[in-house]
Order: C-alpha cells, then structure tokens, then sequence
C-alpha cells in the first residue's frame, strides 16, 4: 500500500439487488451494509457493519435508519485538516451523512459535486480525478476490482484500496512536475502545465461575446441505417492534444477595421498569419455537402447548416469557409492578433512523450499511461471555464416569505437542503481562462475532423463524433 497523506472510504448498500429486481413494494428496506476508511499515511483501517437503529417511509417503501457515529468519531479523531477521497462522493455522502446534509458546505460545478468539508476534513471525489467507472481505474493501476458483493469486507477494502493507489500516482505526478494534487483533472493539468518545470503561461480573455465562439466538436448522423462489410472507422489519435501544439492567438487588441478593403483581403489571404475570431453574416451555399461552420439551432444544439447565418467564429473557420464557397455579407466585429505563439506545445509534448514511453517498455505502467492520456485531454477544457460554482449558504429568515395560502417559500434561487440552500454563485475567472484559446482548441479539432470527412466524401458518411468518423 503507498504511503500518502490522505484517507479513501467507500460504503455499499442493498439499493443494487432492490433496482435489479425491478421491486416497488413497500416492504422493501434500504440498508447500509458496510463503511471501510484507510488512512494511507498511517495504513490504520476501520471497518463497520451499521446498526440499524429505526426505519421511516420513503413513498412507496421503508428505509432503514442505520448508526454511523463509529465511523464519524473515528474520521473526526484521525481527518483533521485532512483530505477524505471517495469514488463518486456524491452516492456515499448519501449513506454518511443523508439525514445530516446541512452539516456539509459542498461546492458543485453544475451538478458535479467538486468538494465538500465537514467541520475541518475536505471531502473530496477520486472521479474527478480519475473519471471513469472504478472498475477501469483499478484495472489500469494492476488492482482489479473484485465482484460486487456489499456483504464481502474484502471487497469494500478492495475498492478503498484503489482509491488510494490511484490517489498517489496522481499526486505523485503533480509532485514531480512541482505542482500540488487538485480536486479535479483540469485543475491538475493547469497546475502542472504552469508549474515549476513547464513554466507554461497565456493571457487571459474572458470576454463573454468570445464565448459564444466556443463550441463543442462535430457531431452528426448522416445515415440512420447502413449495412455490409464496408463499413470502416477511423480515429484521429489525441484529437485535442495534436491541435494543441499549434499556435494561438497573442493578443485581442491587434486586429482591427474590419469595415474596410485591406481586412477582408487579410481575412481571405491564408499566407498571412491571422488569429482570432470573427463575428459576421455569411451565406453557406446550400450546393455544399457538408456544412463547415458550426451554428447552435433554437434548442440550443450545434448543427452545420447552410444558407444565411450570422454567429462567432474563428478566423481560421471563416477561412475554410470563405475557400469553400461561402460569402461573408456583414462584418460585425473581431478580436484577435496578427501574431500567434505555442502557449500549450511544452506541455503536450512533454506528456505525449512520457505516454509513448511508458508504452514501449516492457512492464509498462497502465496507470501511468492513462494518467498521461488524461492530463493531455483536460487541459483545453479549463481555458473555457465560466467563472461559476454552486455552494451551501445558511438560509436566513430573509429568505423565507409565506404566500397567500400561509406556505413558506424561499425568495432566493436555488435549491434547499436542511438549513441550507445550494444557490450558483459568480467566482472570479483565473488568470488562465482564454475564451480566445478555448475557441481554438475545439475549431481546430472540427477542422482536422472535417479534412478527413471531405476526403471520405460525404455521401460514405454514416456518423462523425468529435475525433471520429464511420464510413462506408
């Protein structure tokens, strides 16, 4: 077991075999059958069997009341200041603390649970971290997960067991690239990209109108139905990474006049460095197979359509578009530089690099390169970040109104739990979120991806994904 300054703990509970069996009577009782901690730094275990201490109605069935204070006097005895990690936090705080939730001051990034703390103990959730099934994580670290038994101790422990293992090669990464172990991957990533060895830095540009140019990669079904042995997949290897090591834009403040002759000629001059993003009306000829500019449709999903459309793109897409065919009829305005440099290229290639050797040994470390794969996959998505998180605040009585009818009501937005209510509250964006660069990495992807769907031809299209395609 390695040694590391951190507990893992993992509960099970009989709500599997109640939801495989499709029952819905009410005889049915809900129970926690296990809590199992390691410290990591000490190697101390503590394992408990609940007690079942009463039971209530829960609609339609009986939920069992179980007793973890044992477990909550040994956390509060060995956890202070410290950090508690489980693999998808969320289901296990649920069989600690669910008739005690205001008890915890939890942050959420949309509905991802990031953290929460219990009196001084950070907890924290290993998904964010490694974001796949614990099954997958176990398998790549040489611990293989054991079949599901919440009555086995051994298999509980199994599961903690991973949790720590993969928790220290984590943090052992970000320890000898200088930078400290962070609550998810993307955090991770900008912390080792911008640590003490890579020194990696950009600009920040966290203009909502650039935003709006930060779009997803290219999904699109092209046939409902196709059959025979001349199907064919193809897979662009570390999408994402690969465009990363290409420049990006310098600045937003040296590109400007876009009304006049000389900007539409820059524009279309592919031999001219240009970076940036350009806001416009353009028309798609509707001759075209395969749409090249990405527009959100009034349900708010990203389609590639043609005809006239107005939207935010960047320079490099309006360029592919313009050499296509289409025909911009309004300039509306542009952010962007003449110049470009490699702000993400030490990275990528760094970690690239250590992933191709890891692979060419011959007693290659799985976790390793998973982690490798993983660092390089999640560091674009953290240029895009919004600036917002959900946290618990203490509901006050000036919150709370009663309507005609005598009911309580709470007058702030958010969502209530005990004593508490979880409301979205605006953070100030880090020095590292680029809008302009976030809008980059996913244009340059969809362009990449289109290169290898215009050679394919569009009537052999059966489906696109991002960094993939299916073809006949």
């Amino acid at each position: 077991m390695t040694t590391c300054d951190l507990i893992a703990f993992d509960t099970e509970d009989n709500s599997k075999s109640f939801s495989d069996a499709n029952q819905s009577h009410a005889g049915y009782e809900k129970v926690c059958t296990q809590i199992a901690a390691i410290d990591a730094l000490t190697g101390e275990r503590f394992y408990l069997r609940p007690r079942i201490i009463g039971s209530r109605k829960r609609g339609r069935y009986t939920e069992s009341i179980w007793d973890v204070e044992p477990f909550l006097d040994w956390l509060e005895t060995r956890g202070k200041g410290r950090r508690l990690f489980a693999h998808n936090l969320a289901y296990d705080i649920g069989n600690i603390w669910r008739d005690n939730l205001d008890a915890l001051d939890i942050t959420m990034v949309g509905n991802r649970m990031v953290r929460a703390r219990w009196k001084n103990i950070i907890l924290l959730d290993s998904s964010n971290v490694w974001p796949m099934p614990l099954a997958n994580v176990g398998k790549s670290i040489g611990l293989e997960k054991m079949e599901m038994d919440v009555e086995s101790e051994e298999y509980v422990f199994r599961d903690v067991e991973i949790v720590v293992e993969a928790m220290a090669l984590a943090e052992g990464i970000c320890q000898t690239y200088g930078a400290p172990l962070k609550s998810t991957l993307g955090s991770i990533s900008v912390a080792i990209w911008g640590g003490e060895k890579l020194l990696g830095s950009n600009w920040s540009c966290g203009s909502p109108l650039v935003r709006t140019a930060y779009l997803g990669g290219r999904v699109e079904l092209f046939k409902t139905k196709a059959t025979g042995d001349d199907i064919y997949y193809c897979d662009i290897n570390s999408l994402y990474p690969s465009v990363m090591l290409q420049k990006f834009p310098d600045g937003s403040d040296q590109w400007f006049g876009l009304d006049d002759k000389q900007a539409m000629r820059r524009l279309k001059a592919h031999s001219e460095e240009l970076y940036g993003v350009v806001q416009c009306d353009i028309t798609i000829p509707a001759t075209l197979r395969l749409g090249p500019l990405p527009v959100k449709n009034s349900s708010g999903e990203v389609c590639f359509p043609v005809g006239p459309v107005t939207g935010m793109w960047t320079v490099h897409e309006v360029r592919h578009a313009l050499s296509v065919g289409c025909k911009i009829t309004k300039l509306h305005d542009a952010y962007g530089s003449l110049t470009g440099s490699t702000f993400y290229k030490s990275f990528v290639e760094t970690f690239y690099a250590l992933r191709q050797a890891e692979l060419n040994k011959p007693e290659r470390d799985e976790g390793r390169i998973l982690f490798y794969k993983l660092l390089m996959n999640n560091l674009y998505g953290q240029l895009g970040m919004r600036g917002t998180v959900t946290r618990g605040i203490r509901l006050t009585e000036e919150m709370v109104e009663l309507n005609e009818e005598g009911e309580m009501f709470v007058t702030r937005e958010g969502v209530p739990f005990g004593n508490k209510l979880l409301v979205e509250i605006q953070i100030p964006l880090p020095e590292h979120v680029n809008y302009l660069h976030a809008a980059y990495v996913t244009s340059y992807g969809r362009l990449k991806l289109l290169e290898y769907m215009e050679s394919v031809g569009a009537d052999n299209l059966i489906y696109c994904d991002t960094d993939s395609i299916f073809f006949k």
